[in-house]
């Protein structure tokens, strides 16, 4: 028993989606620009890691964007980023 498989030509392939979608603003900002990354109602040592995870996505990102350069700061308020190159 074989299949017989029909060969259609001009049907658009689905677009390509890895990964989930960005949590951060990466991808909007321009130099000069800056997001704030709220901090939620978690106890107190969570401010550190969320510095620590906002820390890893820059890195990541810059894996494809090596021309981009960022600063990141620990506030009452939560995590600001800025893009400085």
């Amino acid at each position: 028993m074989s299949i017989e498989f029909v060969i259609e030509r001009g049907v658009p392939p689905p677009l390509c989606r890895t990964g989930r979608p960005a949590m951060y603003a990466f991808e909007r900002c321009e130099v000069g620009d800056s997001f704030l990354v709220p901090k939620d109602e978690r106890p107190e040592f969570y401010a550190s890691s969320l510095s620590q995870r906002v820390r890893w996505a820059i890195k990541r990102y810059r894996k494809e964007h090596p021309e981009t350069r960022w600063r990141v700061k620990s506030m009452s308020t939560g995590t600001r980023v800025w893009r400085v190159a």
